[in-house]
């Protein structure tokens, strides 16, 4: 199955594109939370999901929590105005805005059950951070089957502990290929 990774703080949709894998740097604070989304190719209403993380080592687990999410499509039906709310004039704010309206956006996540909602594979995975998690390397793979296919994009997560001019505070650093 073909798939891509998005960062979390990129806007996808249901018809982006495939892009070539990449590494997904990811950063959290003890206590905070790090994630990325995977879109993959379209399937059957209802296909079944199972996601899991397996760390090579019992300790790599410690302290990091994976949340799978599904993404949903949300409709657009007007651009952001620069003047007023939402406009349906996309001349006027084509400098601005990403798409013309209408349009679909993943921009609702429901925890993933068993099945997938939605017709293609759109994942928000998210690696939360316990507040007392100690810094160290993480390496694993993750694993996801969607229905009768498996994908398994291997997860290195680097924790770096760095020291606040400001008090003290840690900031983690993971990595995903």
């Amino acid at each position: 199955m073909q798939y891509s990774i998005y960062s979390d703080l990129e806007w996808t949709y249901p018809d982006s594109p495939f892009i070539p894998l990449r590494p997904v740097l990811l950063e959290t604070a003890r206590g905070g939370h790090a994630a990325f989304q995977l879109l993959g190719e379209t399937l059957p209403s209802q296909t079944a999901l199972c996601v899991s993380m397996e760390w090579e080592t019992q300790e790599a687990g410690n302290g990091l929590t994976l949340f799978t999410g599904e993404l949903l499509p949300v409709g657009v039906d007007e651009n952001t105005s620069a003047t007023f709310m939402t406009t349906t004039d996309y001349d006027s704010c084509r400098e601005f805005v990403t798409r013309k309206a209408p349009f679909y956006v993943y921009d609702a996540i429901r925890p993933a059950d068993a099945v997938l909602t939605g017709t293609r594979l759109a994942l928000y995975l998210c690696f939360q951070a316990a507040s007392d998690a100690r810094p160290g390397l993480r390496c694993g793979t993750l694993h996801i089957h969607i229905g009768n296919t498996k994908l398994d994009p291997r997860f290195l997560c680097y924790p770096k502990r760095l020291h606040s001019f400001v008090g003290k505070g840690e900031i983690w650093y993971a990595q995903l290929f």
